[in-house]
């Protein structure tokens, strides 16, 4: 484990030591080539005192006796603690550590367009009033020097810059030789959506106070910065929250238009999720395809939806939950019938949401046998449908009568839900007929006992060999047994 002093020096410098403790080979190779970086841009300052007693006196100030010291130091790190050829990185002593913190200075590196933070600015301070004592230099001379290692051409200038002002384009597209791509946002850009997120994050629970200052920072910088995505972002979301859900939509599409100007006319590759840097974007088609959709243009969302499920196959958003509702809810049935097959693999989630969409899709489709089936099944897993389809009211999700282990979005849900019983009024209906039926509200109490007696078993330490399939298998042969009684006699 690195050692206290170092970490604490990390730490107060604003600089994140934990890649060292895993990779000291790492540290040892950028410590040395920042103490060679500061002797280069020093010598121009002090060309009288020579490439070797600049590298002495840096060796000095890092806190070692002479240049020799700390290089044999930083090389042993290197070739001691170098990735093997096989198997995993020798572990280090904290004690290999200890020695650099004086050195940490040396591994500051000021973000592109960015200000110091509090703490790089204090390291420099210290490590320039140091230097400047061996170099027998003004002070201000010494840190205009570690200003230019850092970018700029003063301290002042260093200090005075701020991420609206950056020469760069806050995002870039990157694609690989697999087809695929990401986008790649600035340091600037990062810098840009760590205050924005400090001002509007939690939106809602502001006070009106912070709400106009979230709102004016982002009207300003947007000003300033309109490549700015994932403020735009922010600002469409504001405007739904504030209940300006008409303005969200063009902004939305904007920012989109904004973002597909960044790729390539021929690319055909994946965007993923996975990327941090790509979120911003499947946020922007997501909400934009949600926002098409509640104004019934499913013209423009279906096409969004698949677009996103092309983009990243591995559908962090639940889009292939939304694709089929759509669909139905266009009348496009068949289409509709394609996209739901996602859905009905034996790997598939099979928790409320998925069987809710199945039924409401099936009953859409006039296919009532399967849509009753799958809408009873869903009303076992979360039995909160009942309230929530009935009344429009989302139960105390935390007492265990409502759900059945899994909680899923009761937003998404309802959203899936409304598009489709918007359209098609006799699929609310048929679910609330089924719920009003005496014969579902036993069925209910069976499942209830089915489930209590196999979670049970399942956490019995005398029997060590249950499973919970018993209660899936049950729940979905009790399901088609009541769609079979519901479907041959109306409850009189």
């Amino acid at each position: 484990m690195i050692t206290n002093k170092f970490l604490l020096a990390g730490m107060a410098a604003n600089i994140d030591t934990s890649l060292f403790k895993v990779c000291p080979d790492v540290l040892g190779s950028a410590i040395l080539d920042s103490a060679k970086r500061h002797a280069r841009f020093f010598e121009k300052t002090c060309p009288d005192i020579g490439h070797r007693k600049m590298l002495e006196k840096i060796a000095d100030v890092a806190g070692f006796p002479n240049w020799h010291a700390f290089q044999t130091l930083a090389i042993k790190l290197t070739k001691v603690y170098a990735p093997p050829m096989r198997g995993s990185r020798p572990s280090a002593p904290s004690s290999v550590f200890e020695p650099f913190a004086p050195s940490v200075p040396l591994l500051i590196r000021v973000g592109d367009d960015l200000p110091p933070k509090s703490g790089e600015l204090n390291a420099m301070k210290e490590f320039g009033n140091r230097l400047s004592v061996k170099l027998n230099t003004s002070y201000e001379e010494v840190m205009d020097v570690l200003a230019q290692l850092q970018g700029a051409d003063t301290l002042a200038a260093l200090i005075e810059r701020t991420p609206v002002k950056s020469k760069s384009p806050f995002y870039r597209f990157v694609t690989y030789e697999d087809g695929n791509g990401r986008f790649d946002a600035t340091a600037a850009c990062w810098a840009s959506v760590d205050e924005l997120d400090a001002l509007w994050q939690s939106y809602d629970d502001r006070t009106k106070e912070e709400k106009k200052l979230a709102r004016k920072f982002l009207v300003s910088t947007l000003e300033k910065r309109p490549d700015f995505l994932e403020g735009w972002l922010a600002l469409a979301t504001i405007e739904k929250l504030d209940g300006n859900e008409d303005k969200a939509g063009p902004i939305f599409e904007a920012a989109i238009k904004k973002a597909n100007d960044l790729i390539p006319k021929t690319f055909k590759g994946s965007i993923e999720w996975g990327y941090i840097d790509n979120r911003f974007y499947h946020r922007l088609l997501y909400n934009y395809m949600r926002w098409l959709a509640d104004r019934s243009i499913f013209s423009k969302a279906i096409p969004l939806a698949r677009k996103q499920l092309r983009l990243n196959p591995p559908d962090n958003l639940g889009v292939r939950f939304d694709l089929p509702c759509l669909l139905a809810a266009n009348g496009q049935h068949e289409s509709a019938s394609v996209a739901m097959r996602r859905l009905e693999r034996k790997d598939a989630r099979t928790d409320a949401h998925p069987l809710l969409v199945l039924s409401i899709c099936n009953l859409a489709a006039r296919k009532e046998d399967d849509g009753i089936a799958y809408f009873i099944r869903a009303l076992f897993e979360f039995p909160a449908l009942r309230p929530i389809i009935l009344d429009n009211t989302i139960p105390n999700l935390d007492e265990n009568k409502w759900h059945r282990g899994v909680i899923p979005s009761v937003e998404d849900m309802w959203f899936d839900y409304y598009i489709v019983a918007e359209k098609h009024g006799i699929v609310a209906f048929i679910l609330k007929e089924i719920l009003q039926d005496p014969r579902t509200v036993q069925g209910e109490q069976h499942a209830d006992k089915l489930y209590q007696e196999t979670r049970s078993k399942l956490h019995s330490v005398h029997d060590s060999s249950a499973t919970m399939a018993p209660w899936h298998d049950g729940s979905k042969k009790m399901a088609n047994e009541l769609m079979r009684q519901l479907q041959a006699e109306p409850q009189v």
